[in-house]
C-alpha cells in the first residue's frame, strides 16, 4: 500500500486540486488539528471540502485523532512542542491512523497539512513515521507536481559513540 502526503500552504485551491487530479487522488484526508485557514479561507474545512466535491474528491477529517496539535495536555514538551514518540503510542492516535489506513484500502489517498514542506510537518515527523511502522510506504506531493520518496533514515536515531 502507498499512501501519499500533501501541504496546502498558500497556493490557490486550483493549484492544490489540479495537483491532487494529477496524481489521481480519490480521498483527501485532513489531518490538521484545525481545519481552518484565516489566511488562506479556501482551505477552511467547508470551502475546502465543497472545492474537492466539486472535482470527484472526497473529503475525510482526521485531525481530531492524528493531528500535530492533540488537545490533551499530557503531550507536551517543558519547551511547548509536542511529545510525537508519546503521542504516536495514544490510542486516540492509533485508532486515527488505522482509520488512514483503512480509509487507503483500494483508494489513492492523500493525507493533508498546511506545510508545504513535509520535512517540516507533523505529517513527516509523526504520521509518516508510523505508517513506515506498519510497512505503508508514504511519498509526497510536491508543489512542482513531483513526488518525494520517504528517507526511512530520517527516523533512525542513532547514539553517538563514545571512543
Amino acid at each position: 500500500m502507498i499512501l501519499y502526503s500533501i501541504g496546502h500552504s498558500n497556493v490557490s485551491i486550483e493549484a492544490f486540486v489540479k495537483l491532487l487530479i494529477e496524481q489521481q487522488m480519490e480521498i483527501l484526508v485532513d489531518v490538521r488539528s484545525q481545519p481552518y485557514s484565516r489566511y488562506n479561507p479556501h482551505f477552511s474545512r467547508e470551502s475546502l471540502k465543497m472545492s474537492l466535491e466539486e472535482n470527484k474528491i472526497q473529503y475525510v477529517f482526521l485531525g481530531d485523532s492524528i493531528g500535530g496539535k492533540p488537545q490533551a495536555t499530557g503531550f507536551r514538551l517543558e519547551n511547548g512542542g509536542v511529545d510525537y514518540d508519546k503521542l504516536a503510542e495514544s490510542e486516540l492516535f492509533q485508532k486515527g491512523l488505522q482509520q488512514l489506513i483503512d480509509t487507503g484500502t483500494g483508494a489513492r489517498v492523500s493525507f493533508m497539512c498546511a506545510e508545504a514542506d513535509f520535512k517540516h510537518c507533523h505529517r513527516y515527523w509523526l504520521i509518516t513515521r508510523a505508517l513506515l511502522k506498519r510497512g505503508i510506504e508514504v511519498k509526497h506531493i510536491l508543489h512542482s507536481g513531483a513526488l518525494a520518496d520517504t528517507n526511512a533514515d530520517d527516523f533512525n536515531v542513532i547514539q553517538p559513540s563514545l571512543f
